[in-house]
């Protein structure tokens, strides 16, 4: 019987060329994919008077948009169905049916979902991916021309009442359009991501969630899941991972660059998804892979403009560089955001299109733009804890960089995965949850030192509190360094060692980090050693 797996998300994706580079990918390790499309397959249903447009996404847009609920939901089981039936055409290994779980109907502004449960259920899905990128990215594509939030559109329907008003009254009504419609978007997110949820419940397979800003094997992995070893592709081991964000990002704030430490991450990162254990793969789920808290705040105001993005991973992207409005491609990530997501804060005033080109900011505007900033804080502190739930690895990376302390983000994701490790013991006795840590000798020294008042740092209260005597002895072995790929391959042996944690600790630790003689301390550019519970 072909596997089935759905690959769900929110439009404005390009989710059609994106399911194309998984079909590449897997081509060339000779595994055959077919791919049905539920959106295409309403399209082609007769009785639904689908408008005939020179776009796919324009027809959809106005299908779904001005279609009564009721009659989508009537035919969407005969699409899906429609959709499975193409994507089994020539019995391939493994049948991928695109779809969006979540309708906006933008004539009433209605959220729904058309979703049959017992339709997807007849089809015996092995998994559901639902896949996420940048609400920016997302809004860039869903704002062009007969799109779902033609900004051209919405700002005809109150062109009447701002005329005679200044330039700087109408920009703001301009980007009150923006802004709710990427309000809307983080909603319309967080809806489909729920409804995937609930499917995989009834289907009764995993339903697991993925930034496209990831490489294709990764993503091609999560998707997968266990079925990736029966297809030839060995055994894979999704593990966060949780680096300090604020603190790299404030030193950019002040440098004008990355510090050194994105790029050693990177390389970590690489190489935990490029080392072979036994068959066995770990598969890095990076956090970064969304990045939305950026909007610039100066002088405690905010600002319609985008600080730089978190750098993308060099390896080869699932990740569909949107076009701009005349069908060009930007050529790099670089020019998009410079000419592409620049114009995002910088709408359209009136239909010829003119805009105001300069960042406005005043305390009303940038109460406006609080409202998004808060949305999206909310909604990344939520979507990262679903993440830690979802991985069986977690991986920190020097998570008391520069300041000898764990942030809050990452203490609270600690507690988490912590909670969900107990809640394993308390069903089973045990739990196939890992987790490994990488600091810098400097940190570490940050971490053991005496604080403004001469006395020794209260020991963070959390799950590391069972690893300070491994902390004592990285601080004492400090002279011991390690390139970033070598400190990527321990981690992958760490969290591939099988066994009770707290026995096999010690030996993997010995094993690795035999005490030096001779080494700096806090050698720029190098990493002590790791720690493992």
């Amino acid at each position: 019987m072909v596997a089935v797996f759905l690959v769900a998300g929110t439009p404005g994706q390009s989710k059609t060329k994106i399911i194309d580079k998984v079909k590449k990918f897997l081509a060339a390790k000779n595994i055959k994919v077919g791919h049905g499309n539920v959106e295409e397959r309403l399209l082609a249903i007769g009785e639904l008077d689908a408008p005939q447009r020179p776009s796919t996404n324009e027809s959809l847009a106005q299908l779904i948009g001005t279609s009564p609920q009721d009659k989508i939901r009537h035919f969407w089981p005969k699409a899906f169905g429609q959709a499975v039936e193409v994507a089994q055409q020539g019995s391939p290994a493994i049948s991928l049916v695109s779809c969006c779980l979540h309708y906006y109907r933008s004539e009433t502004h209605e959220f729904y979902s058309p979703v049959e449960l017992k339709a997807i259920q007849d089809s015996s899905p092995k998994g559901i991916l639902t896949l996420i990128d940048d609400i920016y990215d997302v809004y860039y594509r869903l704002s062009q021309a007969g799109e779902v939030f033609s900004i051209a559109e919405l700002q005809g329907r109150i062109r009447q009442s701002e005329r005679g008003k200044t330039d700087r009254a109408m920009y703001k009504s301009s980007i009150d359009l923006v802004i709710q419609s990427l309000l809307r978007i983080l909603v319309w997110r967080e809806k489909e991501i729920d409804v995937g949820s609930a499917v995989g419940r009834y289907a009764r397979c995993a339903h697991d969630v993925i930034a496209t800003k990831h490489p294709i094997e990764t993503v091609v992995r999560v998707l997968l899941g266990s079925h990736s070893k029966e297809v030839g592709l060995g055994e894979s081991l999704p593990v966060y991972v949780s680096p300090p964000i604020t603190r790299p990002r404030q030193e950019r704030h002040v440098t004008g660059k990355w510090p050194d430490f994105v790029s050693h991450l990177n390389v970590v990162v690489d190489t935990l998804a490029s080392e072979d254990e036994n068959g066995r793969r770990v598969v890095p789920i990076m956090p970064t892979a969304i990045d939305e808290y950026r909007l610039l705040r100066v002088d405690g105001e905010l600002m319609p403009i985008l600080s730089p993005r978190w750098p993308l991973m060099d390896s080869q992207l699932l990740y569909c560089r949107p076009q701009s409005p005349n069908g060009d491609d930007f050529n790099s990530d670089e020019e998009f955001e410079r000419r592409g997501l620049r114009d995002v804060f910088d709408p359209p005033m009136d239909d010829q299109g003119r805009r105001l080109g300069v960042a406005v900011s005043d305390p009303e505007l940038s109460g406006m733009l609080r409202t998004l900033n808060e949305a999206v804080r909310l909604q990344m502190a939520g979507r990262d804890h679903l993440l830690v739930r979802q991985c069986k690895g977690f991986f920190l990376f020097r998570p008391l960089h520069e300041a000898g302390t764990f942030s809050r983000g990452v203490q609270s994701e600690l507690h988490t995965y912590d909670q969900i490790r107990k809640w394993d013991r308390e069903q089973t006795d045990k739990s196939a949850r890992r987790i490994a840590f990488v600091h810098g000798s400097d940190d570490v020294q940050l971490y053991f030192g005496e604080d403004a008042n001469g006395k020794f740092r209260s020991p963070v209260n959390s799950v590391i509190s069972r690893i300070q005597t491994f902390a004592a002895q990285i601080a004492r072995d400090s002279g011991k360094t390690m390139t970033p790929e070598q400190a990527g391959k321990s981690v992958s042996m760490a969290l591939r060692e099988p066994g009770d944690p707290q026995k096999t600790a010690p030996r993997v630790y010995d094993e690795l980090f035999p005490k030096p003689t001779v080494g700096p301390i806090g050698e720029e550019g190098t990493l002590s050693s790791d720690e493992f519970v």
